[in-house]
C-alpha cells in the first residue's frame, strides 16, 4: 500500500516540474503545454492550499520577519518591520497569533531592568504550514509568469 507524500513534498516536486522548464531555451506551445497539464494534474492539491488559507496578512507579514530573525523580542519585529507595525500593536498582534497557536512566546529569568521581556518564535508546525502556503504562491506565480 502505498502512501501519501506530506503536503510539502508534493508541493516541492510540482515546483520542481513547473522550474524546469527554465532550462528550456526556446519558447514553445509543447512547454506552455506541459506546464498548464502539470497545473491540471495537481488542482486539487492547489486549490486545497489555497482556498484554506491558515495566514492573515499580518500574520505573514509577522511570520516573514521571524522567519527571518528566529526567536525575537517585540521590539526587534518592530525594527525590523519597516514601520508596518509599531509599538502600540506589536503585542495585539503577537498575542493574536499565540491564540492561535502560530507562535509562543517565552518569558526572560530575569530582566535587571524593567519587566521580564518576552522572546516570540514560530511553533514548528506553523513553520511548516508556511513555507508549504509560500511554495504554493511561488507555483502560481511561475505558472502565470510562465504562461503570459
Amino acid at each position: 500500500m502505498e502512501t501519501e507524500q506530506p503536503l510539502s513534498q508534493q508541493l516541492e516536486k510540482l515546483l520542481t516540474g513547473i522550474e524546469s522548464t527554465d532550462s528550456e531555451t526556446e519558447e514553445t506551445p509543447d512547454k506552455d503545454e506541459r506546464i498548464k497539464t502539470t497545473l491540471e494534474d495537481n488542482a486539487d492539491l492547489i486549490k486545497d492550499v489555497y482556498k484554506n488559507k491558515p495566514f492573515t496578512k499580518k500574520e505573514i507579514e509577522m511570520l516573514t520577519i521571524l522567519c527571518e530573525l528566529g526567536e525575537s523580542y517585540g521590539l526587534d519585529i518592530i525594527e525590523t518591520s519597516g514601520g508596518k507595525f509599531k509599538r502600540g500593536t506589536i503585542y495585539v498582534h503577537l498575542s493574536k497569533m499565540e491564540e492561535k497557536g502560530l507562535v509562543t512566546g517565552d518569558k526572560e529569568e530575569s530582566s535587571e531592568v524593567g519587566p521580564r521581556r518576552r522572546k516570540f518564535k514560530i511553533t514548528e508546525e506553523t513553520r511548516e504550514r508556511f513555507q508549504t502556503w509560500l511554495k504554493l504562491l511561488k507555483i502560481l506565480d511561475l505558472a502565470v509568469l510562465k504562461t503570459d
